[in-house]
């Protein structure tokens, strides 16, 4: 099982801030690679019905490249335009309120026909986990199974912003062991984080006004501690199904976070 707080020896970083976007076309809605806010420019297709973070890792001589590919239903906004990409060092995906997403991440050797590479352990992490002022949330599943079953770091005590609840079941129900995570602190844009490595302390105009600030965004952050994977897959859901909205949530991610290096 799961358990919190095992740090990696000899982890692999995975950074998004180095490499490019060649693809991007997650579930067929084709994104504008022009807005995906990485430093490399190769040439962006639409083709695949994939993500495609380039040179994200090097691994014993070989450049790693990171498929995100859906395996359930896909829906962002309805105006899906940039919606996902990167931007100053982490990837982002947004998934439309009121659906759900099941995605696959693949490792892969691009100058060896897309082998897969296995690495032998990582930090996954995604950042400013939150709600809307409504409080429909934004939330988080991983299968035992999907990634490993080594570890993860998530806020705790009073002034943790998400609640982290252990289930007999994978995230699509069948019997099994996961983890789901959901964000319980209003967020406000303005109190996102600036890098992977920059995480804070933030009070802002808008979020002054309902009383929400300061905001620890470390109590926004959950970080998974993956080995000796070439794949993992994880959920991802903007509220409970059901009542669609127009807008979506932007899941941020990327790989170690200053919550556990400091």
């Amino acid at each position: 099982m799961a358990t919190p707080g095992e740090c990696l020896e000899g982890y692999v970083d995975i950074d998004f801030s180095i490499g490019g976007i060649s693809q991007n076309n997650l579930g067929g809605v084709a994104g504008n690679c022009k807005k995906a806010g990485m430093k490399g420019k190769p040439a962006c297709t639409a083709q695949g019905q994939v993500l495609r973070f380039t040179r994200v890792a090097t691994y014993r001589g070989r450049t790693v490249d990171l498929v995100v590919s859906n395996t359930s239903h896909y829906e962002p906004t309805t105006s899906c335009n940039g919606c996902n990409g990167a931007t100053k060092g982490f990837g982002k995906i947004n998934v439309r309120i009121g659906t759900g997403v099941r995605l696959r991440f693949d490792f892969v050797d691009p100058d060896d026909g897309d082998a897969p590479v296995t690495l032998d352990s990582f930090y996954f992490t995604l950042f400013d986990f939150d709600t809307m002022e409504s409080g429909r949330a934004e939330g988080l599943c991983a299968d035992d199974g999907a990634y490993g079953g080594t570890s993860y770091f998530a806020p705790s005590g009073a002034s943790a912003e998400v609640n982290i609840t252990e289930q007999a079941t994978l995230s699509d129900g069948p019997p099994g062991h996961s983890v789901r995570f959901l964000a319980t602190g209003a967020g406000r844009g303005c109190d996102n984080p600036s890098g992977p490595m920059e995480l804070g302390t933030v009070s802002c105009e808008a979020c002054d006004s309902h009383g929400a600030c300061p905001v620890d965004q470390e109590d926004r952050t959950v970080t998974l501690g993956l080995e000796h994977r070439s794949s993992f897959e994880l959920t991802l859901d903007s509220d409970e199904p059901g009542n669609k909205g127009n807008q979506g949530r932007i899941f941020y991610f990327a790989g170690a976070s200053s919550m556990i290096l400091g």
